[in-house]
């Protein structure tokens, strides 16, 4: 197994979708294999993925349920893992430079341990124009990923033993698939962090999730805080089911860090614990600042 598998989920991409589909085309790595899922779409972004000629297999995933993108991204991975080296998530409306692949792929299988590359990512707008700087990849820990996903899932890419772990157990409730792999590789394996930028990273108004650039990043912070109990899976969700799963193979400090987390969602003692903690950290000080009125008030 030496080629790398890119799991490409579509909803309502058509408008930039043949710009990613042309980048993947033009990748200096060619042993790759293409999973494609639609969730639902109302325009035409499934016949775009079969009409685009790519020069590799693609296995299509047929599914009439909508799932979300955590869900559709974990169902491409249960039907391509075991038989890829590297795995590679996709969103529809990025470009990836020519090479994208090669870069994480090469980082990942040089490790036998579970592993995850990230990299930088240039936001661009919806005509590709770059707005700002490359959003960096920070350095990484456990007590980080408990609490915050810094991984831009664009630009990642894991090996096989991170791929069989992120599907083991059938898990439920994962927020984001990247802040899944996060959890893995931090928790029991190695987080890689690139420095050259290969994804423009494209802001427009459909984004699922995007960079959240100055007065869009502070209210999205707030409505998806607010929103927790609610019909959005809380953070501490996530991590109960990390602890079912993986609890039993975490080095027994990671243990600790976890159960404190997953406290918060009986016990007011445990959220003054976690909020004051400095172990528990957000990249930047608006986001520590909301995640300590978040874990206080019960709402991660």
């Amino acid at each position: 197994m030496s080629d790398a598998a890119i799991l490409l989920s579509t909803y309502n991409g058509a408008d930039f979708l043949p710009e990613f589909l042309e980048s993947l085309a033009n990748q200096s790595f060619r042993r790759i294999a293409l999973y494609s899922r639609d969730d639902g779409s109302t325009d035409s972004s499934a016949a775009l993925v079969d009409s685009v000629r790519l020069g590799c297999s693609v296995t299509r995933i047929t599914s009439n349920t909508r799932l979300g993108p955590a869900r559709s991204f974990l169902t491409l991975l249960e039907a391509a893992a075991g038989r890829h080296a590297s795995y590679h998530f996709a969103d529809q409306d990025d470009i990836w430079l020519q090479d994208r692949v090669r870069i994480a792929h090469e980082a990942v299988t040089m490790r036998t341990v579970p592993a995850l590359y990230h990299a930088p990512a240039q936001p661009v707008n919806s005509a590709g124009t770059p707005i700002g700087r490359p959003i960096p990849a920070p350095v990484a820990s456990f007590e980080h990923a408990l609490v915050e996903n810094c991984v831009i899932g664009c630009t990642s890419a894991i090996n096989a033993a991170t791929a069989q772990l992120m599907i083991k157990g059938a898990p439920q409730g994962v927020l984001m698939h990247d802040w899944w792999a996060y959890l893995i590789a931090t928790g029991l394996g190695e987080v890689i962090a690139g420095t050259d930028t290969q994804v423009l990273y494209r802001q427009h108004g459909s984004n699922v999730v995007g960079a959240n650039i100055g007065l869009r990043r502070i209210t999205g912070r707030f409505q998806r805080a607010w929103r927790r109990g609610k019909s959005v899976p809380a953070v501490t969700g996530q991590l109960v089911e990390f602890l079912r799963i993986h609890g039993e193979a975490l080095h027994p400090d990671r243990r600790v860090a976890l159960e404190s987390m997953v406290a918060c969602r009986s016990s007011i003692g445990a959220r003054v614990k976690v909020a004051l903690s400095p172990p528990f950290r957000r990249t930047s000080s608006l986001d520590q600042m909301l995640f300590r009125v978040a874990a206080l008030l019960g709402k991660i």
